[in-house]
């Protein structure tokens, strides 16, 4: 983790790709929201997630009443927006990138962003992360580089 922390990479473009899995759409790109202050470690930077989730703490109850009539805290929308369908009763938490880019588990696209690998060649360990902004739990990955010669882009 030492290792990790010591050498970010930096994002190569100010933009993320929506990459539709089946290829039923062509590919979007949106703007990026990258985070610098405050991020660990200094001077590096973090992306937010573009695609909202319904616009609840817990997604699953959205908005709906328990036994006593009451919503509970974590399931309060913070408003009414019926135009996102049974998915997202209640709407998101904020306006989507693209059409049908929200939702809470199942997606048929997957978000793109390209990163700076060192230039000289060898072999090289990729980490990343991601901390959800809706629950306690953070994602860990790896993955092998490889890099070959000057001017290659993995």
């Amino acid at each position: 983790e030492e290792c990790f922390q010591a050498h970010p990479l930096a994002f190569a473009k100010n933009y993320s790709v929506i990459h539709f899995e089946d290829g039923s759409k062509d590919d979007i790109t949106i703007p990026a929201m990258d985070v610098t202050r405050g991020v660990v470690p200094a001077g590096s930077a973090w992306r937010r997630n573009p695609i909202p989730a319904c616009n609840c703490d817990q997604n699953d109850n959205c908005g709906e009443r328990d036994a006593s009539g009451s919503i509970r805290a974590e399931d309060f929308p913070y408003d009414q927006d019926a135009r996102y369908g049974p998915e997202c009763p209640t709407g998101v938490q904020f306006p989507p990138p693209c059409k049908g880019c929200f939702g809470w588990t199942t997606f048929d696209f997957s978000i793109v962003d390209e990163v700076l690998v060192p230039s000289d060649p060898g072999v090289y360990m990729l980490s990343w992360r991601w901390d959800c902004e809706q629950s306690p739990q953070v994602w860990n990955n790896c993955a092998d580089v490889v890099v070959v010669g000057e001017d290659l882009f993995v």
